[in-house]
């Protein structure tokens, strides 16, 4: 695509936003996001579900990392209505990078808890709470990883 076409495109996209009546604040933060998109992207991979996941691992980190997917949800929904593109390669992008997101959680959260215990005990915590609050971050982990499967 070249930069006449992308100009075409999120042009396109103010106003499919702006006819679904998204505030001006709105409008205005989602194509900051899409046009940092657009510039992490090849062009002709704009819509590539392997370049979408690599994005997301990229700003995962950012502050304002869930407006930047509810801004990229919203462009693929966009390109979809549009026709530009058959399937919606987001959700499966996302699940995907959630994945790999959950694989460094699950090695954060084993070097947290012991740590987390070590503190407890430097705080001079008594063994039973210490246990009680290690089974209970347990189980809201446990629980935690259950939701992310449904």
């Amino acid at each position: 695509m070249d930069s006449s076409a992308l100009q075409t495109l999120t042009a396109a996209f103010r106003a499919w936003l702006s006819a679904r009546q998204y505030s001006d604040s709105t409008v205005r933060n989602y194509l900051v996001d899409i046009n940092k998109y657009i510039s992490f992207t090849d062009d002709h991979l704009l819509f590539d579900e392997s370049t979408l996941k690599n994005y997301f691992e990229s700003v995962s980190s950012h502050p304002n990392y869930p407006r930047t997917l509810a801004s990229l949800k919203k462009f693929f929904q966009f390109a979809l209505d549009q026709k530009l593109i058959e399937k919606n390669s987001f959700k499966s992008a996302l699940r995907s990078a959630s994945r790999t997101g959950q694989a460094c959680l699950a090695t954060t959260t084993e070097s947290l808890i012991p740590s987390f215990q070590t503190y407890l005990e430097s705080k001079k915590k008594t063994p039973a709470t210490i246990k009680n609050y290690i089974n209970d971050i347990q189980q809201f982990i446990n629980w935690a990883e259950n939701q992310s499967e449904t």
